[in-house]
């Protein structure tokens, strides 16, 4: 067998051994490394890998902001299949993979004037950016109605500190200092129903809806709300924004994803 179990673990142990023995405790230098320990060691090595690299800085943003500690989102997603092209797009927002109308234009694939113009509603200092598309930009309001539940928890317990870029943290299930005495604010129901921790049938039956109401939102984990969201921005978005680039040649070497064409008009592939 080419890559047995055996040699991929000697290589593994190779690679992160050297770093778990640095970090024996000293005072206790016969005392064993508890698993959940060696994990933690080794994730935070790679971290720090991650971040020596060009292009680390979606990684530093994912580690201050604490989105690791709810990505039980992923597994929670498979009680709502009908909502998997929305998780998809909640993930590349979460680890900052969505290009926006900024990032084209930064690149040359739009004109200059969207580096400080949203393409979708003409307004924004700062151009077409994550925390403007999800929270801000006019031209999504009507879907940005399934938010709202969340929106108004996040204004409640952010207080003060309740800015757009906050809020984004917030709807994207990270963590995010507040106001009135909060050091730390997050959705505890991002993950979980906020009626069944454990995600029983009525959050599965709300999940299974096609219908959004208040209720129905009171029983879902806030992941499906931002899902939802994307769901219902991303297609007409796309459909607007792919006519309006020009790449210099679809096999440019700028990070993207393939394009294909369809038409006359470019289909946009996700950023790596």
């Amino acid at each position: 067998m080419k890559h047995s179990w055996i040699q991929q673990t000697d290589r593994w142990l190779g690679t992160y051994g050297p770093v778990l023995q640095a970090h024996q405790l000293p005072q206790n230098p016969e005392q064993e490394m508890q698993p959940h320990q060696a994990a933690s060691l080794v994730r935070s090595h790679v971290w720090r890998r991650i971040l020596g690299v060009s292009g680390g800085r979606s990684s530093q943003l994912y580690l201050e902001q604490d989105l690791g500690s709810s990505n039980g989102y992923i597994n929670a997603g498979a009680r709502f299949p009908q909502h998997a092209v929305g998780m998809h797009w909640l993930t590349r927002a979460r680890t900052g993979a969505i290009w926006t109308g900024r990032d084209f234009a930064r690149i040359g694939w739009l004109s200059d004037e969207f580096r400080t113009e949203c393409l979708f509603c003409h307004e924004g200092y700062e151009g077409e950016t994550l925390v403007h598309l999800l929270v801000e930009c006019p031209r999504w309001a009507a879907q940005r109605v399934v938010l709202q539940p969340l929106v108004d928890e996040a204004q409640a317990r952010l207080g003060l500190a309740a800015d757009s870029g906050n809020l984004a943290v917030y709807l994207l299930g990270g963590r995010t200092r507040g106001d009135h005495g909060v050091d730390e604010a997050w959705c505890e129901h991002w993950v979980n129903s906020p009626c069944d921790p454990q995600m029983g049938d009525a959050a599965g039956a709300a999940g299974a809806a096609d219908g959004v109401n208040v209720a129905e939102d009171d029983r879902v984990p806030g992941f499906v709300l931002v899902a939802r969201f994307f769901e219902a921005v991303m297609p007409t978005r796309l459909a607007e924004l792919s006519p309006r680039l020009n790449p210099p040649r679809a096999d440019a070497p700028l990070g993207m994803a393939a394009l294909q064409q369809e038409g006359n008009h470019l289909v946009v592939g996700v950023p790596d």
